[in-house]
Order: structure tokens, then sequence, then C-alpha cells
């Protein structure tokens, strides 16, 4: 009977050993698939966050480099309409020089005489500018009007590069031929051409 107690104890002993033993091995195995889980969620949400953050990243990339191109875009459009606008002045200047030319009286006789029959009237005036006054016998002298048709130079003079003003004597009706005038009717073709020469390749 003695003998048989210190036995059973060590049987109970054993079991409880060998039963917290067990405990302990579903315990780590739990652990150990609860820590996989974690890791395998970690990652995945890492993944998404990666996966958010270069979304956000390649959308700012893409807006900046948009942002450039444009910016860039406006540069050369400036650009282009700084050098059309220094080709157009130079255009004016050479304007000025070219009524300092002889042949300027010629060609505005020419113009004189295309314009003035088309106001339908005997009695013309004309409008020039301070210079063209000084020389109007010369003008008047290379005219080759219809012999009814009497043009009035008018002595006050207009501000005006070249050319003239053709009017009725009521001057209700007129026929604007001034330099001015006749580059900004046809200024938007001119910019054009002179854009098509600088920047066609």
């Amino acid at each position: 009977m003695s003998t048989l107690i210190p036995k059973l104890g060590e049987e109970i002993l054993a079991d409880a050993k060998a039963e917290a033993k067990k405990r302990i091995e579903e315990a780590k195995r739990e652990a150990k698939e609860k820590i996989e889980k974690a890791k395998v969620e970690a990652e995945k949400e890492t993944e998404t966050v990666k996966s958010e953050i270069l979304g956000r990243i390649g959308i700012m990339e893409r807006g900046r480099l948009s942002e450039v191109r444009r910016e860039n875009s406006l540069k050369i459009l400036e650009e282009k309409h700084r050098l059309v606008d220094k080709a157009y002045q130079e255009a004016l200047k050479q304007l000025k020089k070219i009524v300092e030319d002889k042949i300027y009286i010629k060609s505005l006789c020419h113009l004189i005489e295309i314009s003035a029959p088309q106001l339908g009237e005997e009695n013309i005036k004309i409008k020039l500018n301070s210079r063209d006054l000084q020389r109007k016998n010369e003008i008047l002298k290379n005219l080759n009007l219809p012999s009814n048709l009497k043009l009035i130079v008018d002595e006050k003079p207009i501000n005006t590069i070249g050319g003239c003003i053709i009017l009725t004597q009521d001057e209700k009706i007129k026929i604007d031929e001034t330099f001015e005038t006749r580059l900004t009717a046809t200024e938007k073709s001119i910019r054009k051409e002179v854009a098509n020469i600088l920047f066609t390749d």
C-alpha cells in the first residue's frame, strides 16, 4: 500500500507534465500560427500602403510633369510672340524708310488713282501727313486721274507713317489708305506669315 501511493503520485505527476507539455505545444503552435497570420496581414497591409503611396507619388509626378510641360509650352509661346513682335516692329521701321524713297511717291499716286474714283463723286478731298503735304505739288503732278475728277488737298496733316485718306467733300464717306490702317487689316496674316518663317522647320 505504501509503495502504491508514491507510484500513483508519480503517475499523476507524469500525466500533469504530459498535459502541461501538450498545452505548451498547443500554445506554441497557436502562437506560431498567429504570428504567421500577423506577418501575412502585415505584409499585405504594407504592400497596400506601399501601392497607395506609389500611386500618390505617380499622380504627383505626372501632375508635376504636366505642369512642367505646360510651363515650357507657355515659355515657348511667349518667346514666339516676342520674336514675332520684334519682326513686326522691324517691318514698321522698313516702312518708315520706304516713305523717304522716290518710289514711295509713285506708289502713293497709284494708290490715289485706284481709290479716288471708288467714291463716285467729282470733288474729292485727300488728307496726307506733314511730309507728303510738303511735296503735294509733286504728288499732284504725277497723278493720272479722270478729267472730271477734282482733287482737293486738305492742308491739315494727319498722323500717319504714309499713305492717305480719301473723302467726299462732306466727309461722310472715306477710304482710309494709311499704312497703319492697311497694316492693321492685314496684321493677322502678316503675323502668321512671320511666325511661319521664324518657326517652321
